[in-house]
């Protein structure tokens, strides 16, 4: 993809330069081989290049800066991308890749450097297998990479935009498919969803371990996040045998043993989880049966954005709005005020307005190539 790129890279650089008063972008992983058709999930033989793209909210409505060709996956929670806190690379894992005409699990990590004209891509190195989401402490020296096909978490030290390979944590199932993953604030504990449980990471140094004595209980989690503040953990679960109904967990985490404290139901499977960033709200992107066959009972033709007030530790639904199908995940602006959520189905982004617990939605931003699977935006 090089049609526009170099002066995309002109326009993400300016941005990058103005510094954090300014600069507010998103970084979508597209999967340009996968797709849900009826229901039924496939790939395309020979298709394009997955992508990046890098989007500026800091303006309405939101525009696309530029692209570059990244190995991406819609598989797993929609946390494979990593931005840095001051937007100057980013971090994308791939769990799936098309190869001799079949769909593999891939293990590919992939850093790209966004300061530089083009962007470009700088490292690639191996994970486990199909690595499907990202985390890095913040004192942005320790990346963690969840892989979901063997049942353990990848450690890479960071410096200087290069991942250097540490080891590899053991969550002691080999089936427990690890999804999203978060670290605390203080950078010392890290929390990765897992089938049955949040597993809790001991971090000392690149030294990681898992505490056998502090794993939440939780029913088929998938993708979480942390309050700006470290004190609460949101957890979205689902559960029955097509993941008919979901819920959004609240964990204290300012004391141990860490609790569940507050739940709040969604429309099934909820694949995007995410802290507003003055940490007031939580929205959640569920399928809503959007990927279920048209013919199925539990069909519908759209995905849901839910969004839940969050009152100390209480959680309240106070908007809800329809989305594309095959929604994956969801990124706030850094003022709020900016909502964007990723459709597989449709290859676009549902845009909103949002201001005092109302959503307000906008035109949608297409994708030029692939659907948007997975996103980050930065942590401040």
């Amino acid at each position: 993809m090089q049609i526009g790129l170099k002066l995309s890279g002109v326009m993400i650089a300016s941005a990058l330069l103005c510094g954090s008063a300014c600069a507010d972008i998103a970084v979508s992983a597209n999967d340009a081989h996968s797709t849900n058709v009826d229901g039924v999930a496939g790939f395309i033989k020979d298709g394009p290049a997955d992508n990046i793209s890098v989007i500026d909210l800091s303006q309405t409505p939101p525009r696309i800066l530029g692209s570059v060709d990244a190995s991406a996956s819609v598989t797993g929670p929609a946390q494979g991308v990593f931005v840095s806190g001051d937007e100057s690379f980013a971090i994308v894992a791939s769990a799936n890749k098309v190869e001799a005409g079949a769909l593999k699990p891939d293990s590919r990590v992939t850093v790209i450097d966004l300061s530089v004209t083009p962007p470009k891509v700088v490292q690639q190195v191996t994970a486990g297998a199909a690595a499907n989401a990202v985390a890095v402490n913040p004192a942005g020296t320790l990346a963690l990479v969840t892989n979901r096909n063997d049942g353990t978490v990848s450690v890479f030290s960071l410096k200087d935009k290069q991942l250097t390979p540490v080891a590899s944590v053991e969550l002691g199932d080999a089936k427990c498919q690890p999804a999203g993953v978060v670290f605390a604030p203080d950078g010392k504990t890290a929390f990765v969803a897992r089938e049955g449980a949040i597993s809790v990471l001991e971090i000392d140094g690149d030294m990681v371990k898992v505490d056998p004595k502090q794993a939440i209980l939780a029913l088929r989690p998938y993708p979480i996040d942390i309050s700006p503040d470290g004190k609460l953990l949101a957890v979205a679960n689902s559960w029955g045998v097509n993941a008919d109904i979901g819920s959004v967990s609240l964990v204290d985490l300012s004391s141990k043993p860490y609790r569940v404290v507050d739940v709040a139901r969604t429309p099934s499977v909820s694949e995007g989880i995410k802290f507003s960033p003055d940490g007031k709200y939580v929205a959640a992107s569920s399928l809503n049966g959007s990927t279920s066959p048209p013919t199925s009972p539990r069909y519908k033709d759209h995905a849901l954005l839910t969004v839940f007030a969050v009152s100390g530790q209480t959680l309240s639904k106070t908007a809800e709005a329809p989305l594309g199908k095959w929604s994956q995940g969801v990124a706030f602006s850094r003022n709020g005020g900016t909502i964007i959520v990723q459709n597989m189905v449709e290859k676009n982004f549902s845009v909103f307005g949002f201001a005092d617990g109302k959503l307000t939605p906008q035109s949608p931003l297409a994708v030029p190539v692939g659907a948007p699977a997975t996103i980050g935006t930065a942590r401040r």
